[in-house]
């Protein structure tokens, strides 16, 4: 509701003793506003998705191309003779465990195309619940090429010629892994290129991989290998160090973009590793080329910058590198006194905040700033949030009393960050606007987001009755989030016109769309305008605009505009204060506009001030300010400007 008031100010002076008078009215009307109603739309879903597997299948990451559409890859029984209809290209000897690399319509009706690499000696991806060979990283560059990294037991992995490494470096098939790097065209068609990444003993890429605007390709992982990417027995120059020691390495390369040639590599981690030793398992890359790596560590001795040290069981490692890979710009240990494992694909916004989550069994995993303070019991998921100079300042817990894994996250343009993963807790937290507030049975997916603070704005689960797991989520422009991952239940929820609505079992992959029914904006009801009051002598006025209610959404902007006055435009919140002053009299209005995502109310007040050209001395008795007795004799100068 807007109120306009009606100001009459009127000077009344005469000589001799006569009092100076201010007299006033307020007659108010009421605009109508122009904000759109408060409502909110029930979260929904936009799509969902069978893509038809075997006995095995499974996506393991995704993200958009420049259309918006989901670009996928993923391991398991995929075969040419499932995609009845769709462009199918296949590189290598296909066995029955194979990787595909597939896109998918923005909508979710359409798989535009699908491409299956394989291998023997061992397969792809081995055995489905050997969750260490297959594809694992994935990005797209700005021509929508896309780049898989991942592990392979298999002699014959299909290298392309000029590639940097197009020999098996170990005994693959066996107990021997090499990881690999290649590039696929945007229409899936062709191979740009294919490299092994290696040394004498065995490597994994379970996870990280990132590129930037040169079409430079990151990889990490681990390796057990002192003579990693080197060649004929002679160093590689571009080794930034030496094999640190313990069972294992992790490492990170960086790729020239023809993948023909290694920029950097780098060793990281304990010398005092045990168990598979250090692992790197997700990698981003800010604007000025840096690397920021997440890892996992069995042991004390890493290189740390901020003089953390190693909790127990395994610990959360969090590096920092230059542009060349030659300084560590910080590295730190984070965790408790059990496990933490990392999730396989980290975070990273414009400020140089690093996000990372995973899951711990640590009863004293070091919360901060944290939705759930307590460990809820068995293994619970986490996120944590890292300044730019490495601190942490955001550290929660995400779990019930049953297991909990945590993967992603993923970022939003306001800075909310969202996670998926899986749950075996009955009474795992959801809002009140979950899409299924209720457990369906064995593992259930789950999607959470979380505000730039770390406030807990939407929880929910979704799945059938048999096992399912959101191994990924990603954003799309609209802020609605997009997870893959793999189903055995036959109840999953599809919607109509989506790709695949059958189940086909026994491991089904999915793609789901949410509609998170984004709410109206918390509209602006009113805007209050107050201006001056009675015993005001004064040309030079201030007013002050006040926004109703006190939930509206924030940034507000004030228009403020007076008669004869250049408009004034400030941003602030819920009030707004502003000066004029007039030389001359007459009849004047103030209107102040306040407007946000919402709408926009006006507020107007209109007065009339007298004012006289002459200066006056006027003998008086009482301040009009302070209405207190001045001493006898004194005058108050009233100057009209």
């Amino acid at each position: 509701m807007s109120l306009v008031f009606l100001l009459s100010m009127l000077l009344l002076t005469a000589c001799g003793g006569a009092e100076t008078a201010v007299s006033a009215t307020e007659p108010a009307f009421t605009d109508p506003p122009t904000a759109r109603p408060d409502t909110t739309t029930a979260v929904s879903l936009d799509f969902s998705t069978f893509v038809r597997g075997g006995d095995s299948a499974t996506f393991r990451e995704h993200t958009f191309d420049s259309a918006g559409n989901v670009v996928l890859i993923g391991m398991g029984d995929f075969q040419p003779g499932r995609f009845p209809g769709v462009p199918v290209k296949t590189f290598g000897n296909l066995d029955d465990s194979n990787i595909i690399v597939a896109k998918l319509s923005a909508d979710g009706a359409q798989l535009l195309w699908v491409t299956l690499l394989g291998g023997n000696g061992g397969g792809i991806s081995g055995t489905f619940s050997g969750l260490e060979k297959g594809a694992y990283g994935l990005a797209v560059d700005q021509h929508d090429d896309v780049y898989v990294a991942g592990t392979t037991h298999s002699i014959d992995f299909p290298t392309t010629p000029g590639a940097w490494d197009t020999t098996p470096n170990n005994a693959l098939g066996s107990d021997g892994a090499d990881a690999f790097l290649f590039k696929l065209s945007a229409d899936g068609q062709r191979l740009l290129y294919s490299t092994f990444l290696g040394g004498s003993d065995s490597e994994t890429a379970r996870g990280g991989l990132a590129i930037d605007s040169q079409g430079n390709a990151y990889v990490v992982g681990s390796t057990k290998s002192a003579d990693f990417l080197d060649e004929g027995g002679v160093p590689n120059p571009a080794k930034v160090n030496s094999f640190i020691g313990g069972v294992g390495d992790s490492f990170i390369v960086k790729v020239s973009p023809d993948g023909s040639g290694i920029v950097y590599a780098r060793y990281l981690g304990s010398p005092n590793d045990t168990n598979n030793g250090g692992n790197a398992l997700g990698v981003r890359v800010d604007a000025q080329g840096q690397a920021y790596i997440a890892a996992h560590e069995f042991a004390g001795g890493a290189v740390t910058t901020d003089g953390s040290q190693f909790n127990g069981g395994m610990d959360l490692y969090v590096v920092k590198l230059s542009a060349n890979g030659q300084q560590l710009l910080y590295a730190t240990y984070f965790g408790g006194s059990d496990v933490e494992v990392v999730a396989k694909r980290p975070a990273l916004d414009a400020a140089g905040n690093f996000y990372v989550v995973g899951s711990t069994t640590s009863p004293d995993f070091p919360a901060l700033n944290a939705h759930q303070s307590s460990h809820g019991g068995g293994a619970d998921g986490y996120l944590v949030k890292f300044n730019a100079g490495g601190q942490p300042v955001l550290a929660t817990y995400i779990g019930g009393s049953a297991d909990d894994d945590a993967w992603g996250p993923a970022l939003d343009s306001a800075g909310n960050m969202f996670v998926s993963g899986r749950t075996l807790s009955g009474n795992f937290e959801t809002t009140a606007d979950a899409y299924d507030a209720s457990h369906n049975g064995n593992w259930d997916a789950f999607l959470q987001v979380y505000s730039p603070a770390g406030a807990l704005l939407y929880s929910t689960l979704f799945g059938g009755g048999a096992a399912d797991e959101a191994r990924f989520v990603n954003v799309d422009g609209a802020g609605n989030p997009v997870l893959a991952g793999s189903t055995q239940s036959g109840s999953f929820p599809t919607t109509a016109g989506a790709y695949d609505t059958g189940f086909n079992g026994p491991w089904d992959a999915f793609v789901t769309q949410f509609d998170m029914g984004q709410s109206a904006p918390n509209a602006i009801n009113s805007v209050n305008l107050t201006g001056p009051t009675a015993g005001s002598v004064q040309v030079s006025y201030a007013f002050q605009a006040d926004v109703l209610p006190g939930t509206a959404d924030q940034p507000i902007t004030y228009t403020w505009e007076a008669t004869g006055k250049t408009p004034v435009v400030k941003v602030g919140g819920l009030t707004s204060r502003v000066s004029f002053k007039w030389t001359h009299p007459g009849d004047y209005t103030v209107k102040v506009t306040a407007e946000n995502a919402a709408g926009a109310i006006s507020s107007s007040q209109a007065f009339s001030v007298l004012v006289f050209t002459n200066t006056i001395y006027l003998p008086i008795a009482r301040s009009l300010w302070s209405r207190q007795p001045v001493r006898a004799g004194c005058q108050l100068l009233l100057r009209c400007p």
